[in-house]
């Protein structure tokens, strides 16, 4: 028979003498085999690298927001009693206000914080994907979810978090 665009996935397994809830119960589980194993443990080990290179970034991040942070916030706060004992000094006070305002148009205009959130959390996420292999893993083959249905589920996540997370 001939399908047309109105046929409906109804029509179609009828046609095959199939109800839709009988391709679901013929459906045949992939099961667990070594070479999956290793495949998912080699994902594991990628995933894990990914974790320490956001958790490395989240670091190096967080130390640049530091550095031109409280400088920004330390500089004022020093300047303002010691305005009446330097007032002979002007370009003393103007180099500080200076670098002040650098320092945080600098901070603000890379965005460091921001930056350092976001490789922790990324860092967290490719952790937490990690683990779910290795329990999934160290499971029993009896008490393990079907192979092919939980490597579907962590290729969608481990896609979605190489698709989003920051470089």
């Amino acid at each position: 028979m001939k399908h047309t665009k109105s046929s409906s996935i109804l029509d179609i397994l009828e046609d095959k003498g199939e109800s839709p809830n009988t391709s679901d119960v013929l459906r045949e589980e992939e099961l667990w085999t070594t070479e999956s194993e290793k495949f998912l443990i080699e994902w594991m080990t990628a995933m894990c690298v990914k974790s320490k290179a956001h958790d490395k970034s989240y670091k190096k991040f967080k130390k640049y927001n530091n550095v031109l942070a409280l400088p920004t916030i330390l500089l004022p706060l020093i300047l303002s009693p010691l305005t009446g004992y330097i007032t002979d000094f002007p370009i003393i006070s103007s180099l500080m206000l200076i670098s002040t305002g650098v320092l945080s148009g600098i901070n603000s205009f890379f965005n460091f914080s921001k930056k350092s959130q976001q490789n922790n959390e990324y860092s967290n996420l490719y952790a937490q994907l990690a683990r779910e292999i290795k329990i999934e893993v160290r499971r029993p083959s009896r008490f393990r979810m079907p192979v092919d249905k939980f490597s579907e589920r962590i290729y969608q996540k481990y896609s979605a978090l190489d698709a989003s997370s920051p470089t």
